[in-house]
């Protein structure tokens, strides 16, 4: 395999505990419309894009739900959560940090759109060289669009980057792109035909630390 030359990372559960903000939000503005949005339904939608989702939402929901009310609803909910500030997941900042200490190029593939991105990633944003989301790209994940427009904008041949992702649509949106992917899962874990084309199933950041700087040749001595 040949040696990684970047790393693109997913945000929302993977470097930001933010999947959790964003099913808060979602649970409360459906509650508002006298829909239940349990878990379960919920983890369909991780990794994909947010208007396919709302519209599949709306589509779960039937009868006189207000699509339109639900957006306002939820995005002016996400926004009072995310001002106080989106806790990254342990270990998200040291491993950017040891990437950006050895000149790593590192680009984020997101499927949240650019407001919400800028306002979860915050400051945290000028740490990587390219910010692609899902409002940037036709087909969102799994399509492999987006972690194709990121590598373009790193200048790195796909094949030479690493992504770094939570959810199996993400994966699968690497995978397609034809990047080497670890998977760090969130609130749901890979499916076994998503987990078995990764290179590692880990359970935290910290845990990928190591195995990261290792595809990247970086000697850890």
């Amino acid at each position: 395999m040949a040696e990684m030359q970047a790393v693109i990372f997913d945000v929302d559960g993977l470097l930001l505990d933010s999947e959790a903000v964003y099913r808060q939000s979602w649970t409360e503005a459906a509650a508002n419309q006298r829909f239940v949005l349990t878990h379960q339904r919920y983890a369909t939608f991780i990794g994909q894009r947010i208007p396919w989702c709302e519209e599949q939402l709306a589509g779960l929901a039937g009868g006189d739900f207000d699509l339109g009310a639900f957006r306002a609803a939820w995005r002016v909910r996400w926004r009072e959560i995310a001002r106080q500030g989106v806790a990254p997941k342990p270990g998200a900042r040291e491993l950017v940090a040891a990437l950006r200490a050895h000149r790593i190029p590192c680009a984020v593939a997101t499927s949240s759109a650019r407001p919400e991105a800028e306002l979860s990633l915050a400051a945290w944003m000028a740490d990587f060289d390219a910010v692609v989301t899902g409002d940037q790209v036709v087909n969102g994940k799994p399509a492999p669009d987006i972690y194709l427009l990121a590598a373009k904008r790193l200048g790195i041949d796909p094949l030479r980057c690493l992504a770094m992702e939570d959810s199996a649509n993400g994966a699968r949106a690497a995978l397609g792109a034809g990047m080497t992917v670890i998977i760090v899962p969130d609130l749901v874990e890979p499916p076994e035909e998503v987990a078995s084309r990764a290179l590692c199933v880990l359970p935290s950041l910290v845990a990928a630390h190591a195995e990261v700087l290792r595809q990247l040749g970086i000697d850890q001595k």
